[in-house]
């Protein structure tokens, strides 16, 4: 049995990136292990913003490395 798993996520790259267009920005909501993140930066992706808001913190990050 192998360990390859089915992930939707990567299932759904290429539409993701062939839907994006021109578009240089691109929000990763819930970006896991950073796959998807990673191919969009690859792919010519280059805006990170980054807004806070009371105590709801959100994060746009076009990272690889996850926090510790």
């Amino acid at each position: 049995m192998s360990d390859r798993r089915w992930n939707h996520n990567t299932h759904y790259h290429p539409l993701t990136l062939r839907l994006a267009g021109s578009a240089s920005s691109a929000l990763d909501v819930g970006c896991g292990e950073g796959l998807l993140t990673r191919k969009l930066r690859s792919a010519g992706f280059v805006r990170v913003t980054g807004r806070r808001r009371r105590h709801l913190y959100w994060r746009y990050s076009l990272t690889s490395q996850a926090p510790a």
